[in-house]
């Protein structure tokens, strides 16, 4: 069991999510998109689901070691 952690340990490649189109795109862009979400989107697909807006903070925090990390054991 130690072996298999030191194993993965060593192909461990950090996630850089800041460098992909996606992840640029949604921190600049998610505040403008929300804020106007309600006169131009919402008579077509609906009212704003709160929802949206915690899956998309938690995807741009996530990589980041300031916005906190999670050890597996």
């Amino acid at each position: 069991m130690e072996q298999d952690r030191e194993t993965n340990q060593a192909f461990y490649q950090p996630r850089q999510p800041h460098k992909t189109v996606l992840h640029q795109v949604l921190d600049r862009h998610f505040d403008d998109f929300k804020s106007t979400y309600d006169e131009r989107l919402e008579r077509r697909y609906g009212p704003w689901r709160h929802v949206w807006s915690d899956v998309v903070r938690k995807y741009i925090d996530c990589g980041i070691y300031e916005c906190g990390f999670v050890v597996t054991d």
